[in-house]
């Protein structure tokens, strides 16, 4: 005879009251008590794709007959956890499946409590795509249910922020600063405008509601408390944050300073190592355990990181200050050569001048002796000229007409002979000069 075997999953199935009926868009589990007998049923949605697992979250719960929006329904369970893993990468939301979806958000979560807590989910998601998608859905559903929301903007995160690019560190500080100023002047106004409620109480026997007109604005008042706005603000904030990462406009780093004031911001901190213990040991029986291991690990191996670059840093700030101390001392070597090459060119400068002085007076006295000797040339051939002509020539003349004669007289040649002698004897010494 053959021996059959059932595995176990099988014989649960077969011996277990549970009965499942697939019924659409959702899954009907009915459940037998063994005994008693009685049947409970319970209806489950079918979590398939993103518009499923927001609508499921954030859609108004039905009451009777009427769909009613209530405070705060909205709700995360471990059902859209696990759906989130599962999404494929082609998923996506239409413009008009969205604004459906954000019309929900702002009925069933007016503080963004669970649209954060779906926010920081997206991370169980295996791909980025379908996480950036969940992120611009939040950052949409704030934009079109804050305190501002009459603007009808797509996305705050980035029409907020003018003047200054995605890439500048300072663009998630910058956002969280105008977010701030938003909420302060609206809570301002929420204080200013329940002072005047309490004002009218104290002056009426009737009780008015919240929401009525303010009769010397004309204007209605919200029902949202300062604390109900402090709240919305930190969500806020916070979902633009996991935005901004999420989608590449800013860093960790960044987002971990801007979270770190936000929270800081919220509440004092307790930095002794005895709180510090407590408060960890305290996260042993929590489902966040593994999370807040996940950090002190993150935060371990920055650490070690951080003092690896420190580490860096100091040898770089060694080589750099040896590098200066280097050029320092290039630099003194080169300021007395400086001033050596500055003494060696004013005394260069000197010896031009005097060169220069010198030159000038060459060429006055130059000048001067060619003055002279321009009128020196000219009283020399006057001189030269008288000499000849007169003292010379004449005599000759006169000496040769003596003797030429039938009977020369050589007496009177050789006076005028000897004149011309004389003449020229006392003359010469003149010109040799």
């Amino acid at each position: 005879m053959k021996r059959t075997t059932l595995s176990i999953k099988k014989q649960a199935l077969e011996n277990s009251p549970i009965e499942i009926t697939n019924k659409g868009e959702k899954v009907v589990i009915k459940k037998t008590n063994r005994t008693s007998g009685k049947v409970t049923a319970k209806t489950k949605p079918i979590l398939s794709n993103l518009f499923h697992i927001i609508e499921d979250i954030f859609k108004p719960k039905e009451q009777g007959n009427e769909a009613k929006a209530k405070p705060l329904t909205a709700k995360v369970n471990a059902d859209h956890e696990k759906a989130l893993v599962g999404l494929p990468l082609t998923d996506k939301l239409n413009n008009e499946q969205a604004e459906k979806l954000a019309e929900y958000v702002g009925k069933t979560d007016p503080e963004f409590k669970a649209l954060l807590h779906f926010a920081v989910l997206s991370n169980e998601c295996r791909n980025n795509l379908p996480q950036q998608l969940i992120l611009d859905f939040c950052a949409k559903a704030v934009s079109r249910n804050w305190i501002l929301k009459h603007k009808e903007e797509i996305n705050i995160y980035k029409s907020l922020p003018q003047n200054i690019s995605f890439s500048n560190q300072g663009y998630m500080s910058h956002l969280t600063m105008l977010i701030n100023a938003k909420y302060d002047k609206r809570i301002a106004s929420v204080k200013e405008a329940e002072k005047k409620l309490k004002e009218i109480d104290a002056n009426s026997d009737k009780k008015q509601n919240k929401d009525t007109k303010d009769k010397n604005n004309g204007k209605e008042f919200s029902q949202k408390t300062t604390s109900n706005l402090n709240t919305e603000r930190v969500n806020v904030i916070a979902i633009g944050y996991l935005w901004g990462l999420v989608t590449g406009k800013s860093d960790s780093d960044s987002i971990l300073s801007c979270v770190y004031k936000l929270l800081k911001n919220e509440k004092e901190f307790n930095t002794s190592d005895k709180s510090i213990v407590f408060n960890l040991v305290g996260t042993l029986d929590t489902k966040s355990r593994y999370t807040t291991a996940n950090i002190i690990e993150y935060f371990k191996k920055r650490s070690e990181l951080d003092k690896q670059q420190e580490s860096s840093a100091k040898s770089e700030l060694i080589s750099v200050k040896n590098k200066a101390d280097k050029l320092v001392s290039d630099l003194s070597d080169r300021d007395v050569k400086i001033k050596d090459l500055e003494a060696e060119i004013t005394r260069l400068n000197g010896d031009v001048d005097v060169y220069r002085h010198q030159i000038q007076e060459n060429e006055l006295d130059d000048k001067a002796k060619r003055f002279h000797l321009k009128d020196d040339t000219g009283k020399a051939k006057s001189k030269a000229f008288n000499l000849l002509n007169e003292e010379t020539l004449t005599p000759l003349k006169l000496c040769l007409s003596a003797l030429d004669r039938e009977k020369p007289k050589t007496e009177v040649a050789i006076h005028h002979i000897e004149l011309i002698i004389e003449n020229l004897e006392s003359e010469l010494p003149w010109f040799i000069k």
